[in-house]
């Protein structure tokens, strides 16, 4: 199941996925200028906090290293850079990643 979503606090689209029971929540900021894509990860990492989404997957420009070094110590975070230059910066709740 994929569905296209809105979160308060954000003028992004999500994309909220389910494959089997794990639930991905994913937006694309890589042509946003400040502050949304920061506005639009903490909108994100609210539904990842209270355990309504699995993880969240972000698409940016750069890589968000304001935001990575202000994250609880409960959110754990790996970075690829994409082959285009921009960043996917995928954020899990540290104790369910596997």
């Amino acid at each position: 199941m994929k569905q296209s979503i809105t979160l308060a606090g954000s003028p992004l689209r999500f994309t909220l996925q389910a494959e089997g029971s794990e639930r991905t929540l994913s937006f694309d900021s890589s042509q946003s200028g400040c502050p949304v894509p920061l506005q639009s990860a903490q909108a994100a990492l609210a539904w990842l906090t209270e355990k309504r989404v699995d993880r969240v997957v972000m698409i940016n420009h750069t890589e968000p290293m304001r935001l990575l070094s202000h994250l609880p110590p409960s959110i754990g975070f790996s970075v690829q850079p994409l082959a285009d230059g921009r960043f996917q910066i995928e954020f899990f709740q540290k104790s369910d990643k596997k």
